[in-house]
């Protein structure tokens, strides 16, 4: 690949505008075999959590293990954020890597009660990737287990008594 095309894909990750950001983190990671992971890193703390969960896959398929704690405090924080657009790009990252070592932060996605496209997107992940996973079958057990539980407390005993 040409410098000067990865020189302005660089340069675009400081663009004004998060999608052309967001975008230039996208043909980083396809068109360069090792990403500078400064510009990467840089972007784990953007405004715009499509910028940051691009980061984060380009982290992650460039450098995994050397960056595995940047990448999981950037998605987690996209996890407990208070609204559904991060925490759905939550769900795309592992949705993209497909590491067990994410599961938690989707067991966080569950938990929470504000945002039903980000659960049922989360339980749609777990079921599709169940099929390739041990671990990942018994999270989605457990899950339902827990919610079958927590639907069933919920439940209040007077209305069978009539």
């Amino acid at each position: 690949m040409e410098d000067s095309v990865i020189k302005f894909l660089k340069d675009c990750t400081t663009d004004k505008d998060f999608r052309i950001r967001a975008n230039a983190l996208e043909a980083l990671d396809q068109l360069e075999l090792k990403t500078d992971k400064e510009v990467l890193l840089k972007c784990l703390k953007d405004e715009h959590n499509r910028v940051i969960g691009n980061a984060c896959i380009a982290l992650y398929n460039t450098y995994n293990d050397e960056f595995f704690s940047d990448i999981y405090r950037a998605l987690c924080q996209l996890g407990s954020s208070d609204y559904e657009a991060p925490r759905l790009t939550l769900v795309f990252c592992v949705d993209q890597t497909r590491d067990e070592r994410f599961l938690p932060l989707i067991r966080s996605q569950f938990k929470q009660h504000n945002f039903d496209l980000v659960r049922e997107r989360s339980l749609k992940l777990l079921e599709e990737w169940s099929e390739d996973s041990p671990a990942v079958l018994y999270e989605l057990e457990e899950w339902k287990r827990s919610f079958q539980i927590g639907l069933d407390e919920e439940e209040p005993l007077d209305e069978f008594l009539d």
